[in-house]
């Protein structure tokens, strides 16, 4: 009787830690860009950033969707140090011994530093990946559907994007099912 009655409590306490285990990891953990440098000075790894607006209805449904499956966002937490970046922030950004700040152009304007890393082509959503030593591997703007996400994520964070072309890896990806 003991014997169940410790194994009923151990249960009980195992079983909201296991949840709230799970409950960060459904999310994203979206770190600030001072926060992802400080720990890629610790632990190397890709940088996935995410410039989004305020009134952007796409970004809006990019994060409700495609960045909150449950398999996107395991492979993100994963291999990446994710990034959210509103491209409207009015704080200013020290980033790599150069300061950028908000540029007020009209109808809105734009983070400096949201330009630099789009290359120009301001687009909401954009999905910017860097690699290991933050150096800009590229840009992708626009929504992102889960299916194609998920080629883009894996193409970039298993380094197949130094060995193949995309359109081979995505050939590939898409007739074996990414295995």
């Amino acid at each position: 009787m003991r014997f169940f009655t410790l194994l009923l409590l151990g249960i009980l306490f195992l079983k909201p830690a296991a949840h709230s285990q799970t409950t960060s990891d459904t999310k994203i953990q979206w770190l600030t860009l001072e926060e992802a440098t400080a720990k890629s000075k610790v632990e190397k790894r890709k940088i996935l950033m995410f410039l989004y607006t305020d009134w952007c209805k796409w970004c809006k449904k990019m994060e409700s969707t495609t960045l909150s499956d449950e398999k996107i966002v395991a492979y993100i937490n994963q291999n990446f140090y994710p990034v959210k970046f509103n491209a409207e922030s009015k704080e200013k950004i020290n980033f790599q011994d150069k300061v950028y700040s908000f540029q007020s152009l009209k109808p809105n304007g734009v983070h400096g530093f949201a330009v630099e890393v789009m290359n120009g082509r301001v687009s909401f959503p954009t999905i910017t990946f860097f690699d290991e030593n933050w150096e800009l591997i590229q840009s992708i703007p626009n929504y992102q559907e889960r299916d194609k996400f998920e080629k883009v994520i894996t193409y970039f964070g298993g380094n197949f994007h130094k060995k193949i072309p995309w359109s081979t890896y995505e050939h590939y990806y898409t007739t074996t099912g990414g295995k």
